[in-house]
């Protein structure tokens, strides 16, 4: 079985996609944002034909509703073509998306409670019980945990979520490589955490400068308007919570796009409304456009038809 692995470029992402390189014969691994999943499901055409690969693991990523029909089509031309798809993931997904990816033959795995690394672990495990006694697959698996949970409890979970998050792809394809081969840590990652650590806080201040704090519907609404992409939304609310604000939901707005983080609202059901998806307290949608007020009517539209 030669591989192709399409994760998402985040911790979780990334350590998923690392598990894969050090289980299976891996040929290719592509990064990808959800926006983008349907353009790099295609590019793996190239690995399929000058590469031999044979399979295609797509984890940590679930189509948004205006590409399930895209995806589905390409999808369905690599199955008949005999190649063989495995999805992974820990989103929430629509029935849609879920009877359409099955009816074409994926195979489709989904654990809403577990984070993406650990159901490509439940999955490689079926393969393998030699990933059992890695201790290095249970430490990657405890990053992603602490990440995409945002526990906070590892400084090394912390570092890479910025790290990720500041530098471009080739930097993320290259934690993966270093974290399958068993380096959790390398030199240079230490050396790119220190570049950007200072302008890293200096973003977060300035970020917080134009917070507004504003009540919709009667939740405590915190709206963050456009900021650079660099910035972890996680982060963000972590330096609220230091400075003792609080609020029902957090808005954090990018050029291309809007975060949403809450304990009291399903967010996961908020980005869809709004053609995104993610997790019930964390979640997010693409934008065209940077308009705060645009973003706060999509809001309250949804409050109103799910007091």
């Amino acid at each position: 079985m030669k591989t192709v692995s399409i994760s998402h470029g985040d911790v979780d992402g990334v350590v998923s996609a690392a598990l894969i390189v050090r289980y299976t014969n891996n040929v290719a691994v592509r990064l990808s944002a959800t926006s983008a999943l349907p353009k790099v499901i295609r590019s793996a055409m190239y690995d399929i034909i000058m590469r031999g690969a044979n399979t295609i693991i797509i984890s940590d990523l679930n189509p948004s509703p205006g590409n399930i029909e895209s995806i589905v089509d390409m999808l369905s031309q690599y199955v008949k073509a005999g190649v063989k798809v495995v999805w992974l993931d820990h989103h929430e997904w629509i029935d849609e998306a879920v009877n359409a990816v099955k009816e074409i033959g994926v195979e489709l795995m989904i654990d809403t409670e577990r984070v993406a690394a650990e159901v490509v672990y439940k999955y490689l495990e079926k393969m393998t019980t030699e990933i059992r006694g890695d201790r290095i697959a249970h430490a990657l698996i405890s990053l992603a945990i602490d990440d995409d949970r945002f526990l906070n409890r590892n400084p090394l979970a912390i570092k890479w979520r910025r790290l990720l998050r500041w530098y471009n792809w080739e930097f993320r394809r290259k934690t993966v490589r270093a974290f399958a081969s068993g380096e959790l840590w390398p030199h240079w990652a230490q050396k790119a955490y220190e570049e950007i650590e200072r302008e890293y806080y200096i973003l977060i201040r300035k970020a917080l400068e134009d917070m507004k704090v504003i009540e919709v519907k009667g939740y405590k609404v915190v709206v963050i308007p456009p900021i650079s992409d660099k910035i972890h939304p996680g982060d963000l609310q972590l330096e609220l919570s230091r400075r003792g604000i609080d609020a029902d939901l957090f808005v954090i707005m990018y050029s291309k796009g809007v975060s949403f983080r809450s304990s009291q609202i399903n967010v996961a059901d908020l980005a869809k409304s709004m053609g995104g998806g993610g997790h019930i307290y964390s979640a997010g949608a693409p934008l065209s456009h940077g308009n705060v007020e645009l973003v706060l009517d999509s809001i309250k539209r949804y409050l109103a038809e799910n007091p």
